[in-house]
């Protein structure tokens, strides 16, 4: 199976160190291999592995469809503009303001309290 991804969500699948392809691997039992510069995915792998790696690779990015001339659309989300007008995939950021002294009870010990924050929130 290979998909077609915008090139600037082919992080999103990757993830942090591989983390997010490995994850995607390891849950549908299948091979993924990415080319960063043109955005695209081969998936190997049983059809029912490569079915589950696809629902997988949806659930990151925001444009997905089937490699090559005429391939389908697997997933096409409106995306939220920036304030500069440009395509982005989140609304603006929430910006909270905590005074000096407290900063440190929300950073926590080696980061661990915002760390923790960022898992629960996918922020």
């Amino acid at each position: 199976l290979v998909l077609e991804v915008l090139t600037d969500e082919v992080g999103k699948i990757l993830g942090r160190k591989g983390e997010t392809v490995k994850v995607i691997e390891r849950d549908s039992g299948t091979k993924v291999e990415v080319d960063k510069a043109i955005g695209k995915l081969e998936i190997y792998g049983r059809k029912d592995c490569q079915d589950k790696a696809l629902e997988l690779v949806l659930a990151e990015v925001s444009f997905a469809k089937v490699a090559g001339e005429g391939g389908e659309v697997l997933k096409d989300q409106p995306r939220f503009k920036n304030a500069n007008g440009a395509a982005t995939d989140l609304p603006a950021p929430t910006k909270l303001f905590v005074r000096d002294r407290e900063a440190g009870k929300v950073i926590g010990r080696g980061g661990e309290t915002v760390r923790e924050i960022m898992e629960k929130t996918g922020a």
